[in-house]
């Protein structure tokens, strides 16, 4: 948790795919200190999708967002969400801005939506930590984050490193 769906129909290269997911963890880390193994992001291609914006039949580009609540503010959400727009806009829209307004338009995200609630389940077998718990989640299973590591599994390495690098403990 959270996870990051994004539903384009504009063609993204596989370095556009990474420079934006590497942008939306890093905001999502960054904003609410939490390590990036809980951060999700998955793109889907809906080109062939029928879509329908305002009663019509129109293609748009999309970002549901789906993050744990706990005591987190609309403010901060919204900053969230306006944050995550600029980067799609550095990664997706600026490299054609010479293609014209009309390649602009059908490159911005037509719709961000951030679903807040309080979630309750587990992610790479570890439970979902309580929003605003993560250091304490942290202290309560690194043993376990460790273990896992030492016998080589590569998501726990990484969370070892970031938690070092980070200071989160």
């Amino acid at each position: 948790m959270p996870r990051y769906d994004i539903l384009h129909v504009v063609p993204l290269t596989d370095d556009q795919y990474d420079d934006f997911q590497r942008a939306v963890t890093t905001i999502h880390t960054e904003s609410f200190g939490v390590p990036s193994l809980f951060v999700n992001v998955a793109f889907t291609n809906i080109t062939s999708q029928v879509q329908f914006i305002a009663g019509k039949k129109r293609q748009g580009n999309h970002l549901i967002a789906h993050v744990r609540l706990g005591n987190r503010t609309k403010e901060q959400l919204q900053k969230l969400a306006t944050d995550i727009i600029a980067a799609w806009d550095r990664t997706v829209v600026e490299p054609h801005a010479s293609e014209g307004k009309a390649e602009t338009r059908r490159r911005k995200l037509h719709s961000v939506f951030i679903l807040a609630s309080d979630v309750v389940g587990t992610e790479a077998g570890l439970p979902v930590p309580i929003a605003g718990k993560e250091a304490e989640f942290l202290k309560s299973h690194y043993v376990e984050i460790k273990r896992r590591a030492d016998e080589g599994d590569d998501l726990m390495v990484d969370t070892i490193e970031e938690i070092k690098q980070r200071g989160m403990l």
